[in-house]
């Protein structure tokens, strides 16, 4: 194509071109082809087509019984940026209403909406996808608001297994979480608090159990939150609302950090999200004896309470400054409990097949059998054995596990394990394997327990 800038070059452009007749028509027969090939008015079109037949985003409304103008005083409304937050991440176009913004405006256009339930009901529009997320007051929420809902999900697994009785095949176990991107951890926070017994929590007219203790022991204790003035007004009432943005550094500054639970949802087993706030900043949880803890959380990663006698025993014990176990509950947090995890567990089941290894060693035919059937292809006709990977050869001298030395690498190289060791790696991994039960709907209850190693 040839290119003026000027009026000169434009003269010299135009006395070239009427100089040289054969090289201009084979020009113009060559940007002729290209137009043809690449700009009429048929190629607009397709462009468009194919933009409009492609599927847009989806658009998400998260529902948060927040009040919009004191929004920054709500757990419920920081849970929802931070699960909005995720989704976007995973491509998704998403708005957090308040409960003042529930109905109206552009809520009819929205694909999904998801509602995080807390104090108040919301009224599903038949003509959206609708979920819902009990992540607490379970006592409001009756079966009758369930059902107006394509699928619910119970931050609860006892709960969740009382509903699915009532409401089968709509109903799934999905524990709260925690924002990675707030709660972190940094080693360089850690412990710089070392007098700090923290308490974040908003009174509710109740003279909670942690600062009637603490004060009936004259134990300290710092407290945060709205409404104590009716039971205390001394020295441990630091102040109201913690910043969200500031609270991470917080926990981890802190000696330790006190979560405890109003008592339906400790009964009910709904475990707080701030007990994957504190784990995910590094700081030492003490916690009460909420139902199903035990089961979601590696018992070396917290403190538990059942009274209050333990309650005084651990504020008044040694310091627990244990930065090697902080970083790992902080790490073991950020791969399962993220909003980043709660937002990509919702695949369609129908795209995958879960199988164990179990079953390619006990049948290798039937194995490749099922793979190939749900793949849709030809299934193999034989299964070499020499293809069946049946693991490394172990060794157990008594003490420690490890490779058995078949000469190819000096002992000193192959990897050992003391039985410590072991228990810990599989107290780590026994959640992961109650999470994919529940995905998967396998029976795994053989692989809790460390199996029995022979000298």
């Amino acid at each position: 194509m040839p290119t003026f800038s000027d009026s000169d070059s434009l003269t010299g452009v135009l006395k070239y071109w009427l100089d040289n007749e054969a090289e201009r028509k084979e020009r113009a027969a060559a940007m002729q082809k290209v137009i043809r090939e690449n700009h009429t008015y048929a190629h607009r079109a397709g462009t468009v087509l194919r933009a409009l037949a492609e599927t847009p985003p989806v658009r998400i409304a998260i529902k948060c019984a927040a009040v919009h103008k004191h929004r920054e005083e709500w757990g419920d409304y920081h849970f929802a940026q931070g699960l909005a937050a995720a989704l976007r991440r995973s491509g998704y176009v998403v708005r957090v209403d308040c409960r003042d913004n529930w109905y109206g405006g552009i809520c009819d256009s929205d694909d999904l909406v998801i509602v995080l339930r807390g104090l108040v009901a919301y009224q599903p529009k038949p003509h959206q996808r609708n979920l819902l997320w009990m992540i607490s007051h379970p006592d409001k929420t009756t079966v009758q608001e369930i059902e107006g809902y394509d699928h619910t999900f119970v931050a609860s697994a006892y709960h969740a297994e009382i509903l699915n009785r009532l409401v089968p095949g709509r109903i799934e176990f999905m524990p709260q979480c925690t924002d990675v991107e707030r709660f972190y951890f940094d080693e360089s926070e850690i412990g710089t608090r070392p007098n700090s017994n923290l308490y974040v929590a908003n009174s509710r007219g109740v003279f909670r159990d942690p600062v009637r203790w603490a004060m009936g022991h004259e134990l300290d204790l710092d407290i945060y939150g709205a409404g104590w003035e009716p039971f205390i007004e001394d020295r441990r009432l630091k102040g109201g609302v913690i910043s969200n943005s500031v609270l991470g550094g917080v926990y981890a500054s802190s000696r330790l950090v006190i979560c405890d639970h109003w008592d339906y949802m400790r009964e009910m087993g709904y475990v707080s999200n701030r007990v994957f706030d504190v784990l995910a900043s590094g700081g030492r949880l003490v916690v009460d004896a909420v139902r199903g803890l035990e089961d979601l959380v590696p018992r070396k990663f917290y403190d538990r309470f059942r009274n209050e006698t333990e309650f005084v025993k651990i504020l008044r014990g040694p310091d627990a400054m244990n930065i090697r176990r902080r970083r790992a509950a902080a790490e073991w947090v950020a791969r399962h409990h993220s909003f980043d995890a709660r937002a990509a567990s919702g695949f369609p089941d129908d795209r995958f097949l879960f199988m164990k290894f179990d079953d390619l060693v006990e049948d290798p035919k039937a194995f490749v059998r099922q793979a190939t059937d749900f793949l849709g292809i030809d299934p193999m006709n034989s299964v070499p054995a020499g293809q069946i990977n049946a693991g490394l050869p172990l060794s157990f001298d008594g003490e420690s596990l490890t490779v058995r030395n078949t000469g190819d690498l000096p002992s000193a190289d192959l990897p050992r394990f003391t039985m410590r060791e072991l228990s810990d790696l599989q107290d780590t991994f026994n959640y992961d394997l109650k999470r994919t039960e529940l995905l998967t709907g396998l029976d795994l209850k053989s692989w809790y327990n460390l199996p029995e190693f022979a000298d």
